[in-house]
């Protein structure tokens, strides 16, 4: 099993005791270099801009509310973790694709988890940010409803399909997943294949937002680290 990513981690906070706060929480990110604070997202340049940080090697945590569209624009240039105080940020955070979200009292121990799950390519979605959320509404079909717009409406998933996605969307490989099920990495990239086409999502943060609307993923689940 390979060893933890290397990643600088840049944080977005206001509030001086915010900040002291995210520095402690870091504590345990043994290995990292120390993080990087902002005050705005704007004060962020795209990434590969002059200047700029390298998305690839970063991932950036959110610890104010923002507009949903600097939400959006930090979820689709960087690897995002958001620590939300509230469900709505929480539910945007998750619609707008970031890769953790989590809850301003989570522990050293899960926002360093998170991080290296989003360095990795992962999604990490927080117990006590799942119960900020709650379960997904009562009558809503197993197929999950339409998309708007007249989009076609969703399938339903057979169950080694859920297994698979739940595996996938919180942070496992496809050949790690396979382990897990016993079956062969091919299979579970075919069911992968399957899933975003009936989920109609076009990728792995799609897929999992997707999911967790339509209630396929457990809220109260705890992610495993990838392999």
């Amino acid at each position: 099993m390979p060893g933890p990513a290397t990643y600088q981690v840049t944080v977005i906070a206001r509030e001086p005791l915010v900040r002291l706060g995210v520095r402690f929480l870091l504590a345990g990110a043994s290995g990292q270099a120390d993080p990087r604070f902002v005050a705005d997202p704007d004060a962020l340049a795209a990434p590969g801009a002059c200047g700029g940080l390298d998305a690839r090697a970063t991932v950036v945590v959110l610890a104010d509310d923002v507009e949903t569209s600097a939400l959006r624009r930090l979820c689709s240039g960087w690897r995002t973790v958001v620590l939300a105080p509230t469900a709505a940020l929480a539910l945007a955070a998750i619609r707008c694709g970031a890769r953790g979200v989590l809850t301003a009292g989570t522990s050293p121990a899960e926002l360093v988890l998170a991080l290296q799950i989003a360095a990795t390519g992962g999604i990490y979605l927080g117990h006590e940010a799942s119960r900020l959320l709650g379960p997904a509404p009562r009558g809503t079909p197993p197929g999950g409803p339409s998309r708007a717009g007249g989009r076609r409406a969703v399938a339903r998933l057979a169950p080694r399909e859920v297994a698979t996605l739940r595996l996938i969307a919180v942070g496992l490989t496809h050949s790690a997943a396979a382990r897990e099920l016993g079956l062969t990495e091919a299979t579970v990239s075919t069911y992968i294949k399957r899933i975003r086409h009936k989920l109609d999502a076009g990728n792995k943060a799609e897929l999992t937002r997707r999911a967790f609307e339509l209630g396929y993923l457990h809220v109260d689940a705890r992610p495993a680290t990838p392999a």
